[in-house]
């Protein structure tokens, strides 16, 4: 009977450390869980923050604000390097469009500073003729 007794006590300890054990996993994979939840969350966040950037940007660009336009793109940027290697094949085109956008501003400083020197070359010859004039 105390073999019996002891035998009884054995399973109930072993039911008891399985269930335990048991309740332990499904607690850690609900913890797992959750936390995997709130990283596609985050990362969904982060997409949504990436696409709503690049619509400013590009806003921005038809403002011909370049060197905001260029911030923004590199924000964005950043944001995709933080998303990881599936975004990998974007980065390349928003470093296409930076460089773009800087060309496009170097393009139209070179056409202000032209326009500038034809606006004073024009001043300079209509000084001239005044002070030919004047003789």
């Amino acid at each position: 009977e105390k073999r019996q007794r002891d035998l009884m006590i054995l399973r109930d300890s072993i039911y008891k450390k399985r269930e335990e054990q048991i309740v332990k996993t499904a607690k850690e994979l609900d913890k797992k869980r959750k936390e995997y939840e709130e990283k596609i969350i985050h990362e969904v966040i982060r997409e949504e923050d990436l696409f709503i950037m690049l619509d400013k940007a590009d806003n921005i660009l038809k403002e011909k604000k370049f060197d905001v336009a260029i911030n923004e793109y590199k924000n964005a940027l950043s944001i995709l390097t933080d998303l990881g290697p599936r975004w990998e094949t974007y980065i390349s085109m928003i470093k296409n469009t930076i460089s773009n956008v800087e060309k496009l501003k170097h393009s139209q400083l070179t056409k202000k500073f032209e326009e500038q020197k034809k606006i004073e070359e024009r001043e300079r010859e209509k000084q001239e003729r005044v002070f030919q004039d004047y003789i």
